[in-house]
């Protein structure tokens, strides 16, 4: 892969994992549908393992919400069609109605189809863990 794929790969894959936090923010599951992978894999901070649809099915629940998410983006590493993009995640808001605050490591895999669009990723895989009590 040229230099100049891998610079528009990085930012690329940035700008995806950054929309996906402004997403799930705002419960854009039209943005979210396209972003993550129909065969996604989301594991909460909890340790839950959920598919797609649950986590789409849960981002609409009015028990869950955001009073803020803030991504940041740490590390990227590109493999041809795979990356890994690492995150460090602030957030408050409430899940199942309790109230919650935290910081959160935000690992994600994230895959494309050769055949489409080169800037075409999608999440695959998604590990969330809390790593402090600090949100946003």
């Amino acid at each position: 892969m040229a230099p100049t794929d891998q610079r528009d790969d990085l930012r690329d894959l940035v700008e995806t994992a950054l929309e996906m936090g402004r997403a799930e923010l705002r419960r854009d599951e039209t943005t979210l549908r396209r972003i993550l992978d129909k065969d996604l894999r989301f594991r909460r901070a909890n340790g839950e393992i959920v598919d797609k649809e649950e986590f789409l099915r849960d981002l609409q629940d009015s028990r869950n919400t955001y009073d803020c998410l803030e991504s940041d983006v740490v590390d990227v590493t590109v493999y041809e069609n795979s990356a890994i993009v690492v995150l460090v995640v602030l957030a408050r808001g409430t899940r199942r109605g309790q109230g919650f605050e935290g910081t959160y490591r935000n690992i994600r895999l994230f895959t494309r189809d050769s055949q489409e669009s080169a800037s075409a990723w999608s999440c695959a895989l998604w590990l969330s863990t809390r790593i402090g009590a600090a949100g946003c």
